[in-house]
């Protein structure tokens, strides 16, 4: 029996690159990067994970000049510098107090109740600016997609049953016929309601795990300006009720505007219905309770332990980063 990772999206091909014997089963290589829609901001961090990742796909971080010109054929790791912003009644800072981060993180998740507690977030930790590299989500996945292609570890087709007990995946490639695969270990990156779906084809997820949709906007950047503040803010955070997203990413002629909820969403569509812009629909939503009850493992959960989830919509937690997730890849998840 195989190893099997299901997606084909970045966590998908990050733990397939550091664990050689697992093969990818998807309908898509590339996941979100592949949709051709900016979901917010999408940036590499820089982080001695996702520093060791790109150096270990050829990628050189030169410090001096003669450095670059005795290696001018590697490829360098360019880095750069995104500044933040949080508004609050109508003045933006570079500073946000506990009270904003709270808020802030209650609205983006839409939650409730007096036990709340902010995990580790660049919000969370008051950071005025990220230091990321330049290649992006989509770049990144093609490099290591090129790579495990090359390997013949990467599979075509669509994922139709998991049968978690018996260690089998009916999986129809897209040059054949549906085949049975027998499986020593999986592993899941695709978003979670899709996996219970596979899993268990008739059933229904049930009040032990609820989400909100997540909508994000694109807009022209002139109709918003009077929330951007300086022109070195490319993220701005929003905690104020009164207004209806919960970040800005800025962009050259265009923003991107996030907004959580169906509630949110509406009020956003009424007040500006009379500008130009235009939205995608995120399905998946964002968590609101923990899906331990449905009986599927998390990395460290309870579950058949030949199952894990790895990434941020497989483990359904929305603060996981490149980084942690190449780190899991490296340390391997048994």
């Amino acid at each position: 029996m195989e190893n099997f990772i299901v997606g084909g999206g970045l966590a998908g091909l990050i733990y397939a690159y550091y664990n050689k014997d697992f093969k990818i089963l998807t309908d898509r290589i590339g996941g979100q990067s592949t949709t051709g829609f900016e979901l917010g901001p999408r940036l590499i961090q820089k982080h001695e994970m996702t520093t060791k990742l790109l150096a270990d796909l050829g990628f050189k971080n030169f410090i001096k000049y003669h450095d670059y010109n005795m290696m001018r054929h590697a490829k360098p790791m360019i880095e750069n510098v995104a500044g933040i912003g949080y508004y609050e009644q109508g003045n933006i800072s570079d500073n946000a107090s506990d009270d904003f981060r709270l808020k802030y993180y209650i609205k983006s998740r839409c939650l409730t109740g007096d036990t709340i507690e902010v995990p580790e977030t660049v919000m969370s930790e008051n950071k005025i600016s990220i230091d990321y590299y330049e290649i992006t989500h989509a770049k990144l996945a093609g490099l290591l997609a090129e790579k495990l292609k090359k390997e013949q570890r990467i599979f075509l087709g669509k994922v139709q049953q998991v049968h978690i007990d018996d260690k089998l995946i009916n999986f129809t490639p897209n040059d054949g016929d549906t085949k049975t695969l027998g499986f020593n270990k999986i592993v899941n990156t695709a978003p979670f309601p899709f996996f219970f779906k596979m899993c268990n084809p008739l059933a229904e997820l049930n009040d032990g795990f609820e989400f909100e949709p997540k909508y994000f906007i694109v807009a022209d950047k002139h109709d918003f300006w009077q929330y951007m503040g300086r022109t070195d803010h490319d993220y701005v955070y929003f905690a104020d009720d009164d207004i209806p997203w919960h970040r800005i990413t800025m962009g050259k002629t265009e923003c991107i505007i996030e907004c959580t909820g169906e509630e949110q969403y509406s009020k956003f569509a009424e007040k500006y219905k009379k500008y130009d812009w235009h939205c995608e629909h995120l399905k998946v939503g964002q968590i609101k309770q923990s899906y331990d009850s449905l009986n599927i493992t998390t990395e460290n959960g309870t579950g058949p332990q030949h199952v894990r989830m790895l990434g941020r919509y497989a483990q359904w937690n929305h603060e996981i980063k490149t980084q942690q997730v190449v780190e899991s890849a490296v340390r391997g998840l048994w």
